[in-house]
């Protein structure tokens, strides 16, 4: 405590104590973030794993071979919307929040419903019910797909007459609205 007392050593000391404390924060913040890294890595796979289902990839890659002899051409756009399907979920915005326009969201789920139509046939009906001012609208991306395949997998899936997915979109109050049924 002598040092922090007025005199030549004090010019020293303050900026030796600082720099002390300084290097044991930085070196507890390098620990810190060397532990979390391993657990944000978990909870992005874990993220990925929910927003890709092995039984959709499995399905989709089992149609398009089947495709393939019968009509390639068909095959090859199977498997171009799944590319394009997994190029969006394992695309990494950084963990920044990234969002996308709700038009390139609907064309993504045009896509997935294209590949499970072909799964399901005359029992998954689409309706398309767009309202192109709501196009430019800004979400998170890969909102409507999880809400899509829960709408086939567990409303047309089970029912051997299948049914219709209804989407619909409109602008209402300076608001968008989307709604899945």
């Amino acid at each position: 405590l002598e040092l922090l007392e007025p005199g030549p050593l004090r010019l020293l000391t303050l900026p030796l104590i600082g720099a002390t404390l300084a290097a044991a924060m930085a070196f507890w913040l390098q620990w810190r973030e060397g532990r979390r890294t391993p657990a944000d890595a978990r909870a992005r796979l874990a993220e990925l794993q929910s927003r890709i289902r092995p039984h959709f990839l499995f399905n989709t890659l089992n149609t398009a071979v089947a495709l393939v002899r019968v009509d390639p051409g068909r095959a090859e756009g199977v498997l171009e919307d799944l590319a394009e399907l997994f190029r969006v979920a394992l695309a990494d915005d950084g963990g920044g929040g990234g969002s996308v326009t709700l038009g390139s969201e609907l064309e993504l789920a045009r896509r997935y419903l294209a590949i499970e139509q072909l799964r399901f046939g005359e029992r998954l009906r689409l309706d398309w019910q767009l309202d192109a001012a709501a196009n430019a609208a800004r979400l998170p991306p890969l909102v409507l797909q999880p809400l899509l395949e829960n709408a086939v997998r567990h409303g047309i899936e089970p029912s051997e007459s299948g049914g219709q997915v209804r989407v619909r979109t409109r602008v209402r109050l300076g608001r968008v609205e989307i709604t899945i049924d």
